[in-house]
């Protein structure tokens, strides 16, 4: 029996406490809803005489709060324009005239949305769901009140503008600090205290015909006063219980009256008396948890007991295998140690090999007036130079092959590559003297579509050359004969004074060789004392700090001003230059830059 009373008293604590936190969430609601209409309709919008209807998109799972907002769409407009308000599931927006409105149960919008929708200028207004920085205007709850507080730096930046009234009210009604303002809704106001006068003249209906009713009644218990006493108490307590009623009505009455009622006195009220309910209602859950897990204590004690001993069990062999692994680490770490000396080793090797085949220049420096720039980007360049002198017969009586090598890997990889393609074009022009620069170049760009299709058919290799046949006549004529895959040769003429460009193929060498498309020669006639260039492609790709190319138009200028100086004068001219345009930036690629004066 005493379990029976506790139960019903739990009942009617929890009956009392919903009917409160109903009636207050519905209070809440209605207040929300109404202050949503009143900032739309104190925001001046872009272009606003040209909107002809406003968009509220909730972004939420409240039905509740939509269902307000569609009844205040029916008797409150925005700027007296048609209103629709729509649910969202997903990020979107119609720019220009919608307000947007986020609830704490909706949390999936990310950071860009927001800043899009400030950046249309669409009214975004989050309810106590994001930080302040993140929208315009934040709804936020204290007391059973709903406060305003503004980010003007979000406001200005989507041209949206606060009237100058509201803004006064604000400042006029705060109550906390960084402007916050109390919703006063005028609307559940008015609506309240049609329902007061309503109630009061039901209740003075009801008071009329009650004492008529009591009339009659009276002299029926005149009558009957012996055999209905005990109904004559019954009757009379209701009479005192409805004269109590009617005085209520009449204080009620009086209170109405007065416009300047306190309703944040009474919903504090409502609040406190929630919060008791609520108190009274978790001081019983907790006592009834208290009993049911009081019982349980024993054997959760136990269960417990048993796992520690499993985790006991489970550490230490964690703790093997942590001991296993650093002695299997101390083994990794030793093969790591030997992989670096060899690597150090392969280095120094690739190098020297390196090395030994810049001697090129030096051989060409002897035939002719030459300078070389050279600049790795790693320890290693990948950019090869090639050079051999040949006798001919007839009125040729000595041809120059000449040539830079450039493929796209760098480090190691890169120059071990361009190593193959220099043993490469070196077998064909020593086995085939007598081949032509078109029949050197075809026959080497077929060798290396084998030797790439062969071993590097996963790996995309891309391979420049740019080589050039200096073949000396009697008499002041020279003729040059060229192919370039991929980079143009540049011929300074010293008599003209102007730069002559001889365009490359635009193919790469090693890919595509069994096509019908083949490297084809061009021949150009100049005289003893110009000068041509050759070069790699990592010159004209180098960018500046501001991201920009040097390209072939910054070495033509570099050519113009420097074309009729000595070489040695030219070097360090052209390199001073290509160094004050990358500004102590490094370099992107390997740089090789060959001017030979004829």
């Amino acid at each position: 029996m005493r379990y029976k009373n506790y139960f019903i008293v739990f009942l009617i604590f929890w009956f009392v406490s919903n009917s409160l936190l109903a009636q207050t969430k519905s209070n809440a609601i209605k207040n929300k809803a109404n202050l949503i209409f009143e900032i739309g309709n104190n925001v001046i919008w872009p272009a606003e005489n040209k909107i002809d209807t406003f968009f509220i998109g909730l972004f939420s799972a409240d039905k509740a709060l939509f269902d307000e907002l569609n009844i205040l769409a029916e008797q409150i407009k925005i700027k007296n324009k048609k209103t629709i308000i729509e649910f969202k599931n997903k990020p979107e927006f119609k720019p220009k005239n919608q307000i947007i409105i986020i609830n704490p149960d909706f949390n999936y919008l990310s950071l860009s949305f927001i800043k899009n929708a400030i950046a249309s200028s669409v009214l975004l207004i989050t309810i106590e769901s994001f930080s302040d920085e993140n929208t315009m205007i934040n709804l936020f709850q204290q007391n059973s009140n709903y406060y305003i507080r503004i980010n003007e730096k979000n406001v200005k930046a989507s041209n949206l503008k606060l009237s100058s009234s509201f803004l006064y009210d604000i400042m006029q009604n705060q109550q906390v600090k960084d402007s916050i303002y109390q919703s006063q809704t005028n609307f559940h106001l008015q609506k309240k205290l049609k329902q007061y006068e309503d109630s009061m003249q039901t209740l003075r209906f009801l008071l009329n015909n009650q004492n008529v009713a009591f009339s009659k009644q009276e002299l029926d218990l005149l009558e009957k006063q012996k055999a209905l006493e005990a109904y004559s108490n019954i009757l009379y307590k209701q009479k005192t219980d409805f004269h109590d009623q009617a005085i209520q009505i009449n204080q009620q009455k009086k209170l109405l009256d007065q416009h300047k009622i306190d309703l944040k006195q009474k919903q504090n009220n409502q609040i406190y008396t929630i919060l008791v309910s609520i108190t009274i209602l978790i001081g019983l859950i907790f006592l009834l948890a208290f009993i049911i897990k009081k019982s349980k204590i024993k054997v959760l004690f136990e269960q417990n007991s048993k796992k520690l001993e499993e985790n006991e069990t489970e550490l230490n062999q964690v703790k093997f295998e942590l001991s296993h692994f650093k002695h299997e680490f101390a083994e990794q770490e030793t093969k790591f140690n030997q992989l670096n000396r060899d690597f150090q080793e392969i280095s120094i090797f690739a190098q020297k090999t390196q090395h030994s085949l810049l001697t090129y220049l030096s051989e060409l420096e002897f035939y002719f007036d030459a300078f070389n720039i050279m600049m790795a980007k790693d320890n290693f360049s990948k950019d090869v130079g090639f050079f051999m002198k040949q006798q001919q017969s007839g009125i040729f009586t000595e041809r120059f092959l000449i040539a830079i090598i450039d493929c796209n890997y760098n480090g190691i990889a890169g120059t071990m590559l361009s190593l193959i393609t220099y043993h490469q074009l070196k077998e064909v022009v020593i086995s085939h003297p007598e081949y032509s620069l078109s029949m050197i170049i075809n026959t080497f760009h077929e060798n290396m579509s084998r030797i790439i299709e062969k071993n590097y058919s996963n790996h995309p290799i891309f391979i420049d050359i740019s080589m050039a046949s200096i073949e000396r006549q009697i008499g002041e004529k020279v003729s040059i004969r060229y192919i370039g895959a991929k980079q143009n040769l540049l011929i300074f003429s010293r008599q003209e004074r102007q730069i002559k460009i001889v365009a490359s193929e635009n193919q790469y060498i090693g890919i595509n060789a069994s096509s019908e498309k083949k490297f084809k020669e061009k021949l150009e006639l100049a005289q003893k004392g110009d000068i041509i260039y050759l070069f790699s492609n990592g010159i004209l790709d180098q960018r500046s700090p501001k991201n920009e190319k040097f390209k072939q138009e910054g070495l033509l200028s570099l050519i113009d001003k420097v074309g009729v100086l000595p070489v040695f004068r030219q070097k360090e001219i052209i390199k001073s230059g290509f160094q004050t345009f990358m500004q102590n930036k490094n370099i992107d690629d390997n740089v090789t830059l060959l001017g030979i004066r004829l």
